[in-house]
């Protein structure tokens, strides 16, 4: 049985499980001065799972015995060890984790894309008692900065866009960015954001619930968040676009 130490930059993390339901982790290393890329799985025990960071580098013990090489280890590096990579290694790095989808192509560090919305400053205003953001202006700054980014109105069975929860109806819209999808239920609701009965809903009502949903559901990738704080209280709305 023979040991390795190896030293890289772990430039994918992707969450899994056995078929016994023990969660690894799947690790891509770039190693040091190399444009090879190391392949690992990391279980509970070999290292703290919160440590193991996009961009971070690290001393990996590599054991092999019989032909086969596994992860024995993983270490800090030595204070004052730091290691950059180079612009070859970043273009193999970007590819790497683009197909393990873990971060969004082009990127190895651990900067993600719903840090990257959460700063996003969007137009707000007052409508009465309620703050409200536009979808209008929520879509266009999410389609600025991810262009492939894609919405979603889900449809019952006999393909009308809502579902009967109780007496009421509710509206199911999803937003995917970077390949994670939110999904968003919202009741069909008048404008004092009161629950309309089933007899009664219009076309027009149904309309602007589903406006709302989809700009919530933006919101639940980052962009926008804030104006939904304390939403429990009825001071939150979103702007009715006619």
């Amino acid at each position: 049985m023979d040991n390795e130490i190896v030293q890289g930059t772990i430039i994918s993390v992707v969450s899994k499980e056995t078929a016994k339901g023990d969660e690894y982790k799947h690790i891509s290393v770039m190693k040091e001065n190399s444009q090879d890329v190391l392949e690992l799985n990391v279980f509970d025990g070999q290292a703290d799972f919160n440590k193991l960071i996009e961009g971070n580098a690290y001393s990996f013990t590599l054991v092999t015995k019989n032909g086969y090489t596994n992860l024995d280890s993983i270490n800090e590096l030595p204070d004052g060890k730091q290691i950059k990579l180079s612009d070859e290694q970043v273009a193999v790095a970007s590819d790497v984790s683009y197909k393990n989808k873990s971060v969004p192509k082009k990127s190895y560090n651990v900067k993600s894309y719903f840090t990257t919305l959460n700063k996003v400053e969007c137009e707000i205003a007052k409508k009465g008692k309620f703050t409200y953001i536009s979808w209008v202006e929520a879509w266009s700054k999410l389609k600025a900065i991810y262009p492939k980014s894609t919405s979603k109105v889900y449809e019952n069975e006999q393909g009308a866009p809502y579902f009967q929860v109780f007496n009421n109806l509710m509206v199911k819209v999803g937003v995917t960015v970077e390949d994670i999808e939110h999904i968003c239920w919202y009741p069909v609701l008048d404008n004092y954001n009161k629950a309309i009965p089933m007899d009664e809903i219009e076309v027009f009502a149904l309309n602007k619930s589903l406006q709302r949903a989809f700009a919530k559901a933006i919101a639940m990738h980052g962009l926008g968040l804030y104006v939904f704080q304390g939403e429990d209280l009825p001071t939150v709305d979103i702007e009715e676009v006619n």
